[in-house]
């Protein structure tokens, strides 16, 4: 299942990942790093979809490894932050496993 949200500035719905067994796995590129944070960040409206689906883990794809990581983390350990995209949650890229 595609996971969809609304671009910020265009207000075009945009595919953001794919959920499928109680996995959300997401492409992620170097752009989507925050150096700040150390962490990766999903917008809190796809959150919100994702614990409305049950989501049980997280995997983001980079191109050269894969993180994993707990749904529940993003929900507890994370941290929220808006740049200017509306509300994201940080998750530290240490708090995840590479697979």
């Amino acid at each position: 299942m595609k996971i969809m949200s609304k671009h910020p500035k265009t207000g075009k719905l945009i595919k953001v990942g794919d959920f499928k067994d109680g996995v959300y796995t997401r492409k992620v590129k170097p752009e989507h790093y925050m150096f700040t944070l150390k962490s990766y960040g999903i917008t809190e409206d796809v959150i919100n979809t994702l614990e409305s689906l049950d989501c049980r883990y997280i995997r983001l794809d980079t191109g050269t490894k894969i993180l994993d990581s707990i749904f529940t983390a993003w929900l507890y350990n994370s941290t929220i932050r808006n740049y200017g995209h509306g509300k994201q949650r940080f998750l530290a890229v240490n708090k995840m496993r590479s697979i």
